[in-house]
């Protein structure tokens, strides 16, 4: 993880750019949901290159012909399913059948799957599917910065405001930026949204109440913060429109994207076939509801 990639950090270097160190006009909430914004547009487009970043496999075992799909997708990039132990990519069938995907095994039922909002639907073979494994392009919650509510050697609780929405935070890393524990980065491996408690490996040292902590932006946007803070300075700005400032940065920011996605769009020289699946992002990544 690149040092500067915390939230305050990213609050301090945005402020730099609209020329306003001390919260006047744009609160500390405000700058956030600037900078927050901003990410998850730029995560889209590094999704978009088609290049790995961003990406997660996620191996689930149907319980029913109706599975829900992971928490924060974007898109859908390929679906293998375990038929008698061996994994099977499923094929698009025609242009026909814009969200129907089908296995061709010849000797075992095919399977064909169906895309559905929030949901993959088995509209065939079901009883031959014993694993589905996915490869999805997964957007971050949302960044956060606090003092923890609570903590245990394992876990630490955020604060009130933190979704109510099981396993949004899994996967992301934080830093531990001050009290008991300072210095320390973890993972979240697991979040329950009804108790806002966050699972983590084990602490060198318990962190408490008066640590404060804050999670990271995600490989590879955290090696571009300055993309992230002029990014969100624009935004911040058009609520001024002010037109001479946006435009000096944005004389900064559009060729330092452009240059950004240019370097990352290098990752790969073959890529894998890809089932390309979007769903509906209100309803994908509900953290606005």
């Amino acid at each position: 993880m690149i040092a500067g990639s915390d939230l305050p950090t990213l609050r301090i270097r945005t402020r730099a750019f609209i020329g306003e160190t001390d919260p006047q006009f744009w609160t500390s909430e405000i700058i956030d949901m600037h900078i927050n914004d901003e990410i998850m547009a730029l995560q889209r487009e590094i999704i978009d290159l088609n290049q790995g970043y961003l990406e997660r496999v996620q191996t689930i075992t149907p319980t029913s012909a109706t599975n829900t799909l992971p928490i924060g997708l974007y898109v859908v990039r390929g679906l293998d399913v375990s038929i008698g132990g061996q994994w099977t990519p499923l094929d698009w069938i025609q242009a026909g059948h814009r969200f129907l995907y089908q296995s061709t095994t010849g000797v075992t039922e095919a399977i064909a799957v169906r895309f559905e909002n929030r949901s993959f639907i088995l509209e065939s073979g079901y009883s031959n599917a014993t694993s589905i494994r996915m490869h999805y392009g997964k957007l971050s919650a949302p960044l956060r910065t606090e003092t923890m509510v609570a903590a245990t050697s394992t876990s630490f609780t955020m604060g009130s405001t933190a979704p109510m929405i099981n396993d949004c935070f899994n996967g992301q890393e934080g830093l531990v930026l001050a009290g008991t524990g300072a210095g320390q980065y973890f993972i979240i491996d697991d979040y329950v949204g009804s108790t806002q408690v966050a699972t983590v490996s084990t602490w060198s040292v318990n962190p408490d109440t008066t640590s404060s902590y804050s999670l990271l932006l995600c490989d590879p946007l955290d090696k571009f913060p300055e993309i992230v803070c002029a990014g969100a300075a624009i935004r911040a700005l058009l609520r001024r429109r002010d037109t001479d400032l946006t435009g000096l940065i944005s004389s900064f920011y559009q060729p330092g994207k452009v240059a950004m996605l240019a370097s990352l769009r290098k990752r790969q020289v073959s890529i894998p076939s890809r089932v390309n699946y979007y769903p509906d992002l209100d309803e994908m990544f509900p953290f606005n509801e």
